[in-house]
């Protein structure tokens, strides 16, 4: 203990003898500053996940963006297919349009999957995917459960 904080704690105590007193009272104010050092960097922890969480919400929404604008380019072509099919002259030309469209929907089907799937994770962004939250109350050890 320095001398500048022994005679800091002396004159808190209001005694000039009780170096007992004094020393509890330099630990206490110690400790507290370390609390409050470990307060500050937690704090800092907390902003950092929330600016990261913000970044992840960000990015997620943009992809849905970018998933949904690629879903309304899908519904042109298919729209296209079915006017194709719908004026096709022969059986070969229907058999290849059919298929086509086929095609297109098979897309349009895993596209639709994979907004849900980015929808899903942003709203519950510590939950991976293709976690059904009824499997934790069966088993709640279970991957994924929190």
């Amino acid at each position: 203990m320095t001398g500048l904080r022994f005679a800091l704690a002396l004159a808190l105590t209001g005694c000039n003898g009780d170096a007992v007193r004094a020393a509890e009272i330099v630990r206490e104010a110690e400790q507290a500053r370390a609390r409050s050092d470990a307060n500050r960097v937690l704090a800092d922890r907390a902003r950092a996940r929330a600016a990261e969480a913000q970044r992840a919400a960000q990015a997620a929404q943009e992809e849905i963006a970018r998933l949904e604008a690629s879903r309304a380019d899908l519904d042109a072509r298919v729209d296209a297919a079915v006017d194709a099919l719908a004026n096709a002259q022969s059986e070969a030309d229907r058999a290849a349009v059919n298929a086509k469209l086929h095609a297109l929907r098979t897309e349009t089907s895993e596209l639709d999957a994979r907004i849900e799937a980015t929808r899903a994770a942003r709203a519950h962004p510590g939950r991976p995917a293709g976690i059904d939250p009824s499997d934790c109350l069966t088993n709640p050890l279970a991957r994924g459960c929190p």
